[in-house]
């Protein structure tokens, strides 16, 4: 039995690595190559620094460590634009699956419950907002 394993390596290692190998001319004899397609390269953009927005964030990282099943945890992410410019949020992600993160609309009447935004949601310069992470 380990015979026939030895031989099928011998027979088809070299049929995987010739897979590997590219080839730069045609494939088929006769038959012309085509070019290969040059991009141009594209220029950086440039930030204005002093008309750029800036997120200000005094507690940044939170770990919730080991969570036991009960009731959620929710911790609040509280920042803050203090650039010159607005800024622009078109998504709020966690490094975690286990974790939901959320911006909620706050500016309703007096003792309603906030809702969910919809992005991009603009912050403008000296503007506050939140994200609960649950």
């Amino acid at each position: 039995m380990k015979f026939f394993l030895y031989l099928l390596t011998l027979v088809f290692m070299p049929l995987f690595v010739a897979a590997q190998i590219t080839t730069t001319g045609a494939a088929v004899p006769g038959a012309v190559a085509a070019a290969p397609t040059v991009v141009p390269p594209t220029s950086t953009p440039t930030v204005n620094l002093a008309t750029a927005p800036k997120i200000v964030c005094l507690k940044p990282n939170f770990d919730f460590h080991n969570v036991d099943e009960g009731p959620d945890i929710v911790h609040e992410f509280h920042f803050k634009n203090a650039g010159k410019g607005k800024l622009i949020i078109t998504n709020v992600a966690t490094s975690c699956g286990c974790t939901a993160a959320v911006m909620e609309k706050h500016k309703g009447p007096k003792g309603a419950a906030p809702s969910p935004v919809s992005y991009p949601v603009t912050i403008f310069p000296g503007g506050k907002d939140l994200i609960k992470a649950t």
